[in-house]
């Protein structure tokens, strides 16, 4: 008897210019292991924590810079 491949249907969505496009496409049960594993490494914002502290240290240079344009316009 030949073993069946289960799969999973995954439903998904992104931004496409004004407007947004929906899909549906099947993983094995491999692919949905790897995408839920990949997935619980995102943060609220869809970001590792590598590329967020990334972020994070961007901004924060960018708005001591931004400070410093501030007060030198100020006098």
């Amino acid at each position: 008897m030949q073993s069946r491949r289960h799969l999973r249907s995954v439903i998904i969505l992104w931004r496409a210019g004004e407007g947004y496009i929906v899909s549906k496409t099947k993983l094995s049960n491999k692919q949905y292991e790897e995408l839920k594993e990949l997935l619980s490494k995102l943060n609220n914002n869809g970001r590792t924590e590598e590329q967020q502290k990334a972020i994070d240290a961007f901004w924060e240079k960018e708005t001591e810079r931004l400070d410093k344009q501030m007060k030198f316009l100020r006098g």
